[in-house]
């Protein structure tokens, strides 16, 4: 029964892969991976220049970095008669360059998020008027039947990562001896999917030159 459970599973989730290509089309489900690919690496590639950009015509972390030190806990760095020495001198300083690291991670961060989100959104508007363009007609329909194609290969092909990643680790600490283990891979081995699961890894693994091969 919980491998029956499992294959239900299994079988909805590509069914869903299909409904959700369907409405969407293939031109907008490869959009959707393209434009978050995008993001991505405008934000990798782009946020240092940014947030350089930001501070050297803006003074951006500089306001940032007054913001954090009027409002954050400033320790005491003078002595009991009121003298501050060159020790507490440098920790002031070190203090102050801790805040200005702080500001800098700060905006750093605002501008990757920033890029990410801008350059995916737009990417997408511009797959979105695309998909219009061919909603039309037989080219709307070939463009959907392909989007129902596209997504389920996508879950298949991540239902295959996921187990061929998990089973052989599964299956050597079953080969232990270990009774949960033991029962689960009991219970998998009855499974009418995850055969096929397994096969498209290995077949992945062959591709890429990626040894798959079960642990033992």
């Amino acid at each position: 029964m919980p491998t029956l459970v499992l294959d239900c599973v299994l079988v909805a989730l590509v069914l869903y892969g299909v409904v959700v290509g369907f409405r969407r089309g293939l031109i907008a489900s490869i959009g959707s991976i393209a434009s978050l690919v995008l993001g991505i690496a405008a934000a990798i590639f782009y946020w240092e220049p940014v947030t350089d950009y930001l501070q050297n015509n803006y003074s951006l972390i500089t306001y940032v970095a007054q913001f954090l030190a009027e409002r954050l806990p400033i320790p005491v760095f003078d002595n009991q008669q009121g003298m501050t020495s060159t020790l507490l001198n440098s920790g002031f300083y070190a203090y102050q360059g801790l805040i200005y690291h702080v500001a800098r991670l700060i905006v750093a961060a605002l501008v990757f998020i920033l890029l990410l989100f801008l350059v995916s959104r737009l990417s997408a508007l511009v797959w979105h008027l695309l998909s219009m363009l061919f909603g039309w007609g037989i080219l709307g329909t070939g463009n959907r039947i392909g989007g129902a194609a596209f997504e389920a290969l996508k879950i298949i092909l991540v239902l295959s990562i996921v187990a061929g990643l998990a089973l052989p680790p599964m299956r050597s600490l079953a080969d232990t001896g270990f009774p949960p283990a033991v029962d689960i891979m009991n219970s998998l081995d009855d499974s009418l999917m995850l055969p096929y699961l397994q096969g498209i890894f290995e077949f992945m693994g062959k591709i890429t030159g990626i040894p798959s091969e079960p642990l033992t």
